[in-house]
């Protein structure tokens, strides 16, 4: 794994503790004030994941929509000015609120769920941010994209579970620091294959129970990378499972 990713593990417990959406037991999906609380608790988190998307009128916002219509929905909010969409689903805090709440040492995960999204929008806002994962949805030009004009001083996540994952990290070869797919895909093979060119790789948690998704995490190097969730007690619950599991991991 490149240096400069490499230090974000430095230190800490794997897999790391991602709040979800900012944490939702804690108040508003991706709200400033919720990722406060999450990190006020005593469960602090390693990682916040908000997911961002980019109004009219160019404001980056931090909103993901309930499953699956209100996501669905929120796919044709790019025709809408901030203000407008914050008449439609309620007050919607902006990514730069966002980021202000999360101190420098926490690890930030963008999750970029709108195309249109580019280096130009994200870049003032990541100046002299370090630690911070783009996580653009779905295509991996996209991520290309924004990693040639975003530069080598963040970590870049291809954000979709994918079926064939070797085909996948081939093609994301120097380009992607992680990427995720379903346990059909997770052995030893496969994942030494994809983490030997410096991919780490994340099991999707579908379609599996939770004490074989526990018990397969050490086929990767990096554990798994993260347990994502939005209670933070689950995470601490999660690793005391797997300890049980695995006494030696």
């Amino acid at each position: 794994m490149r240096p400069a990713v490499a230090k974000h593990f430095e230190g800490k417990r794997l897999p790391l503790i991602m709040a979800h959406k900012g944490g939702t037991a804690y108040g508003r999906e991706n709200a400033a004030e919720t990722v406060r609380r999450a990190l006020a608790h005593k469960h602090k988190p390693d990682i916040i994941e908000v997911d961002v998307r980019k109004s009219r009128d160019g404001v980056l916002y931090c909103h993901h929509g309930s499953i699956p219509f209100g996501v669905f929905f929120a796919t044709f909010f790019g025709l809408f000015s901030f203000r407008t969409i914050t008449r439609l689903v309620g007050p919607r805090d902006t990514l730069a609120d966002v980021l202000a709440a999360i101190p420098e040492g926490t690890l930030v995960y963008l999750d970029l769920k709108d195309p249109w999204i580019t280096a130009a929008d994200l870049a003032p806002l990541l100046i002299n941010r370090t630690g911070v994962w783009i996580a653009p949805f779905w295509n991996p030009r996209w991520l290309m994209r924004l990693r040639a004009e975003l530069g080598e001083a963040h970590a870049y996540a291809f954000n979709r579970p994918v079926f064939f994952p070797r085909r996948v990290a081939k093609k994301l070869e120097g380009q992607a620091d992680l990427i995720q797919f379903f346990r059909w895909g997770w052995s030893r093979r496969i994942i030494d294959a994809i983490e030997g060119n410096d991919i780490a790789c994340h099991m999707i948690e579908w379609f599996i129970s939770r004490e074989r998704y526990l018990a397969s995490l050490p086929l990767s190097r990096y554990q798994g990378l993260f347990f994502s969730v939005y209670d933070l007690s689950d995470a601490a619950e999660l690793h005391a499972a797997r300890n049980r599991i695995l006494p030696q991991a």
